[in-house]
């Protein structure tokens, strides 16, 4: 049952992110309406290879760090859980201004793709360096991000935090 829960938490969590708009979802926007389908999957694909390269560079510094990652000190937890749940709080308030605050304005450029433009490594590479320049993305990890990951582990081990991992990607 507690994988169930991590998963479906943490595809919500990703999900939460990943509808909110911002330079991945635009570049993803783009690029897939230029290069197809495998171009926004690629952008995709490259910020889910950075993610997953953060969350294990987490856990690898918070055991090198001393940390006892299998079994936390509370009060470490729940300093971090509430760093990041201010953290979602402010950009729930940041999101909701800037709906309201937005005029839709029409574009006249065209979706066609022009000749020539292929799907490639570089839609990868950009889908980690928009996320990476992205200081949504660092506080993110920094705060919920890390807290979830390592509740995750505490409570199911390294099947707990690769549940996590995954579905959050996969949003």
């Amino acid at each position: 049952m507690i994988y169930i829960s991590l998963a479906l938490t943490s595809f919500m969590l990703g999900l939460s992110g990943a509808i909110v708009p911002g330079p991945l979802m635009l570049a993803v926007f783009n690029r897939a309406t230029r290069g197809g389908i495998l171009s926004g999957l690629l952008l995709t694909a490259g910020h889910g290879a950075l993610e997953v390269a953060f969350a294990l560079a987490a856990l690898f510094a918070a055991a090198a760090l001393g940390w006892d990652v299998r079994n936390p000190h509370p009060a470490a937890i729940g300093a971090v859980g509430m760093a990041g749940g201010l953290v979602l709080a402010g950009f729930g308030i940041i999101t909701a201004r800037a709906a309201y605050t937005t005029t839709h304005q029409s574009s006249e450029e065209s979706l066609s793709p022009p000749n020539g433009y292929a799907a490639g490594a570089s839609d990868a590479m950009a889908g980690a360096l928009l996320s990476v320049v992205n200081p949504h993305w660092l506080t993110w990890w920094l705060t919920v991000g890390i807290a979830f990951l390592l509740f995750a582990y505490a409570a199911a081990g390294a099947a707990g935090f690769t549940t996590v991992l995954v579905f959050h990607v996969l949003s």
